[in-house]
């Protein structure tokens, strides 16, 4: 009787390749070989250096590629057979250009620039964007809603990222729950906030949300709203920073006030702590193997 855990490896390998990459984590558990085979087409796939993205109200998506020139055409490739939905009553601009630039080593490719009224579109992209990567290193999202950030976070399955940027506001609940599902599965070690009109209150708790899972946390514009990083409120970060590293173990915390001042270092004896005012970020960094040692 033939089973799929006894196939021969090229046939693994065609139904692999045939089968969403959501239900890969199945197909590895099926025996060691699948498991072998699913390792084996993830790492052949090249790293992707950036992936931005973007959607407003009005549902107009924007997505970006940073990637090696090496794997210009690989790319190429991919988006070849890709045209401009039919939808009715729903103006679509939909674009693919390869730019090159000779004085960078990476190529940026703008996959679409859209307008309509559903996600369907929006994820067909985004799921061959994250099937033919093994790597993301940065995955930045701007002006996104929770229910385009779920549909990102479900093609993502099986690729790794090093970290998110998020230019949008992740005190938002819903937004936050979905930023922690992909932070979780794809292994995030570092995320970057912005703390847009923030509550203080509310960042404290989206930064306690991801401290146990990511290793580095940045928030940026603190003092968006003009008002002064005095010693009051950098005490305050200090603490709460420092706490938060023992509590977790983690390697750094940034806090990040986005305002243009002299430069000035500040040095805390004792603790190895490092407290930098530097133009254009002030900058909490903790410095943990002598930290640990006192």
């Amino acid at each position: 009787m033939i089973s799929l855990a006894t196939l021969p490896p090229d046939i693994i390998r065609k139904l692999i390749r045939l089968n969403p990459m959501e239900n890969w984590h199945k197909l590895r558990l099926i025996s060691p070989t699948w498991n072998a085979l699913v390792v084996e087409d993830l790492n052949a796939r090249p790293s992707i250096r950036r992936v931005f993205m973007s959607a407003n109200d009005d549902k107009i998506f924007l997505i970006r590629l940073e990637i090696d020139p090496t794997y210009a055409e690989y790319f190429s490739k991919i988006f070849a057979d890709v045209h401009a939905p039919k939808i009715e009553d729903s103006p679509v601009n939909f674009n693919i250009r390869l730019n090159t630039f000779l004085c960078s080593q990476y190529q940026t490719v703008l996959i679409f620039e859209s307008s309509w009224t559903d996600y369907h579109s929006f994820l067909a992209i985004i799921t061959r964007i994250f099937a033919s990567a093994s790597n993301i290193e940065t995955f930045q999202c701007s002006s996104f809603n929770a229910n385009a950030l779920r549909c990102a976070g479900k093609t993502m399955r099986n690729v790794r990222i090093e970290r998110i940027k998020a230019d949008f506001s992740l005190w938002d609940p819903f937004m936050r729950i979905a930023t922690l599902k992909i932070i979780k599965r794809n292994r995030v070690y570092n995320i970057e906030m912005k703390a847009v009109k923030f509550v203080k209150q509310d960042i404290c708790d989206a930064i306690q949300s991801f401290s146990p899972f990511v290793s580095i946390i940045g928030v940026d514009e603190l003092n968006s709203d003009g008002s002064s990083f005095g010693k009051k409120t950098c005490k305050f970060w200090n603490s709460f920073a420092r706490d938060l590293i023992v509590k977790n173990d983690l390697k750094m915390i940034r806090v990040l006030s986005g305002l243009r001042t002299p430069c000035r270092r500040f040095y805390s004896p004792g603790q190895d702590l490092y407290l930098y005012l530097c133009d254009p970020f002030f900058e909490f960094m903790h410095h943990f193997d002598a930290y640990f040692r006192c």
